[in-house]
């Protein structure tokens, strides 16, 4: 057995498998969408490192057709490694980023009409591109109304949440109403000093429904969901 061979092929092996891995996790990361499996891992890593070599091996080949200066400098394995690795990160911002734009949109909805580009229903309801505001039950009786800028996106995380900023806070009270049979609801809102920085923290396991109010821009009317 040939050790010096051997050692010799681990760059190259490494190259079927390393590129990929890094474009799957900038995927993962920047672009917020589901984890794969170890078995996806591995599928997916050598499907994109494939992708890569192709990609660097046709822009040699041109290279060499055109007889440009840079066909022994691209010949080099380190030049190799590291133009994969560029290429890596290329890809991993593109897997990333096209889901979300509109070609990738108007594709994913010409593929199927109910194809949306957010990974969830939750993600689809807190993405307001405006900005919006939100009310949020929660199922102790308080009741939170803000600005909703920060929440949970990442399809994988065990722990939903939201923030709002800016907001008021009122309890949902039940009593006897004396003039009719049964009982009323009333809310009522807590003491509380005003302020843009003010904020809080809300986990989904603690929300019964939230009302979501878009930010109206351009004399577009605001639709509530939630």
């Amino acid at each position: 057995m040939d050790i010096d061979k051997i050692i010799a092929l681990i760059p190259e092996l490494l190259l079927n498998f390393i590129p990929g891995f890094i474009s799957i996790r900038i995927k993962e990361i920047y672009g917020c969408q589901n984890k794969h499996d170890e078995f996806g891992y591995t599928i997916y890593s050598i499907l994109y490192s494939f992708v890569i070599l192709l990609v660097y091996r046709i822009f040699t080949a041109f290279v060499g057709v055109v007889k440009l200066p840079l066909t022994a400098f691209l010949a080099k394995e380190t030049v190799k490694c590291c133009a994969c690795l560029l290429l890596a990160v290329v890809l991993g911002i593109l897997l990333a980023k096209l889901p979300q734009s509109k070609p990738g949109s108007w594709f994913g909805r010409k593929i199927n009409e109910l194809t949306s580009p957010e990974g969830t229903v939750w993600e689809k309801a807190m993405k307001n591109p405006n900005g919006a505001w939100a009310r949020v039950y929660l199922n102790n009786g308080m009741v939170y109304y803000g600005e909703l800028i920060d929440y949970t996106i990442n399809p994988d995380d065990p722990v939903k949440e939201v923030m709002l900023y800016n907001y008021e806070l009122k309890v949902r009270i039940e009593e006897k109403d004396s003039n009719k049979s049964g009982h009323r609801l009333l809310y009522v809102g807590l003491p509380k000093t005003s302020k843009e920085t003010d904020k809080v923290l809300i986990k989904r396991d603690d929300i019964v429904s939230i009302e979501i109010m878009p930010t109206v821009v351009e004399g577009k009317d605001a639709s509530i969901s939630g």
